[in-house]
């Protein structure tokens, strides 16, 4: 709830029918992680990935599940769309 960026986004971009409808084709599951008390494994999973904080947004493939593609904090309904073409293939 105090992360103004997670909250934009998730109105703005991943709640977004088109979006929704990607994911739903591309057999997305969603799993989002709570930072609120600064949990030591999100904070591992963060700095693995450079970051310092939150938001971190991954897409993952079956095909690269060590390689995720790594979204821009301030996500827009065409990077969403992309990562999740881009994670579908081979």
């Amino acid at each position: 709830a105090w992360c103004l960026t997670c909250q934009v986004n998730e109105s703005g971009v991943l709640s977004d029918a088109e979006v929704l409808k990607a994911m739903e084709h591309h057999d997305v599951i969603v799993l989002k992680a709570d930072w609120t008390n600064g949990d030591p494994e999100i904070t591992k999973a963060l700095k693995s990935h450079q970051r310092s904080g939150v938001p971190l947004y991954l897409v993952y493939s079956p095909h690269r599940p060590r390689d995720p593609v790594i979204l821009p904090e301030i996500l827009t309904k065409s990077a969403v769309l992309e990562a999740l073409e881009q994670a579908s293939q081979p």
